[in-house]
């Protein structure tokens, strides 16, 4: 199983940093968490995409900086794949991901028609969602303006992002090998966000192997002060970065 990062910043694309989007491919199946502006990198390179028959893309919640990429599909990577969309529509906000989504970005006058329009699409906590042989585990982080999604792939991956410090993570993510945890700002960091040293807390306390930070600040030289305060407490923390590679 590999991880790709597409997009590792948040708020606004960078010079550096494209928003939240991670590609995480094992075998012919690939599974997307978020759709930010990373996604646009699938279109410049559809070769990353090799061999996959089976994409899913799965958002953890509908701020643009982890959606606005869906915009950009297009049938240049889509090619015969096999597309499911799933999201916290019903989970969280009581309407289905499908009216949500092409509410923002798919209808007139943004778009008319869309690649996605044969996409399945799907409801996380309603609708079982795998890949790789695991059932994709997720919960609801409400320590956010709009309440967010976080996800677990067996003991492989789990991925956190767009919530505060809360200590329920910490029962999730228990025992995984790499933790994507966001880190908005080295300490105190605004409301609705996580700090590095609470990242690193979180590691520490779930016991996992690797911390990776994501959601980077756009603002130059936050991003590394932050993966700095997180590393002090979590030594085996490193900074997501676009184009970079992971096995987990």
């Amino acid at each position: 199983m590999k991880m790709t990062v597409l997009g590792s910043g948040g708020w606004i694309p960078t010079s550096a940093r494209q928003t939240s989007c991670y590609l995480v491919t094992s075998g012919t199946d690939a599974l997307i968490l978020d759709a930010g502006t990373g996604v646009g990198t699938l279109h410049i390179d559809p070769s990353v995409l090799d061999g996959v028959e089976k994409v899913t893309v799965a958002l953890s919640h509908f701020h643009l900086d982890h959606l606005i990429g869906l915009a950009f599909v297009s049938v240049r990577w889509l090619a015969d794949r096999e597309v499911t969309i799933a999201g916290p529509g019903a989970m969280s906000y009581g309407c289905p991901t499908r009216s949500i989504v092409e509410g923002r970005l798919l209808d007139a006058p943004l778009q008319t028609a869309s690649p996605l329009a044969s996409a399945r699409w799907a409801e996380l906590g309603r609708d079982r969602l795998s890949f790789a042989g695991h059932e994709v585990q997720v919960w609801e982080q409400t320590r956010h303006a709009m309440p967010s999604i976080g996800f677990r792939i067996g003991d492989h991956l789990a991925y956190c992002t767009d919530t505060e410090f809360d200590p329920q993570t910490i029962r999730h993510v228990a025992g995984v090998t790499t933790l994507l945890h966001e880190a908005w700002e080295p300490t105190d960091a605004e409301r609705g966000h996580t700090s590095g040293e609470e990242a690193a807390t979180i590691a520490v306390e779930a016991g996992v192997s690797r911390l990776v930070l994501t959601h980077g600040h756009p603002l130059p030289g936050v991003p590394e002060r932050t993966a700095a305060a997180a590393h002090r407490l979590f030594p085996a923390t490193v900074s997501a970065t676009d184009g970079a590679a992971l096995q987990l």
